[in-house]
């Protein structure tokens, strides 16, 4: 299957923001372009950025597939949600801080099993830096909860 790119907030499925395709050691790379996310208070937990966006940690999962991948948010340098095109989001921890990892990164990354699994890596570009490899450690699925407004 070809590479498909990621898009922005609210574009349907096609006129997303391509990054373009990457090779890296024969693995192929998706785009993830455009993100999402707002700049956070410090000092927030991670169950705190996650119920401002309406949702809890759910159960770990193993894979996504990685076709389905539309959205990507930034929660910080250890954390961000990708979001499918059935809608299911999906917090992926890294195994250590990305330093390059910023809310307006272009985001790409590579896998061997056509799934996005703990094995692969997410590549963070911020404007005219190198691909940083930040290594995937957990993935669990996101919950959806009523906010209190």
């Amino acid at each position: 299957m070809a590479p498909r790119s990621i898009g922005q907030r609210g574009e349907r499925d096609g006129e997303g923001v391509t990054m373009g395709r990457i090779l890296l050691a024969g693995l192929i790379a998706v785009s993830l372009a455009g993100c999402g996310g707002r700049p956070r208070p410090e000092g927030e937990t991670l169950e705190q950025r996650l119920a401002g966006s309406g949702y809890r940690l759910g159960e770990r999962v193993e894979s996504i597939r990685r076709y389905d991948l539309s959205h990507w948010e930034y929660l910080d340098k250890r954390h961000i949600v990708l979001r499918d095109d059935p809608g299911r989001r999906y917090l992926i921890e890294f195994t250590r801080p990305c330093t390059n990892l910023d809310i307006d990164n272009a985001l790409a990354y590579s896998t061997t099993l056509g799934e996005l699994t703990r094995q692969d890596r997410i590549f963070s570009r911020g404007p005219g830096g190198a691909p940083e490899p930040c290594p995937v450690g957990d993935i669990h699925a996101l919950e959806k909860v009523d906010r209190a407004d």
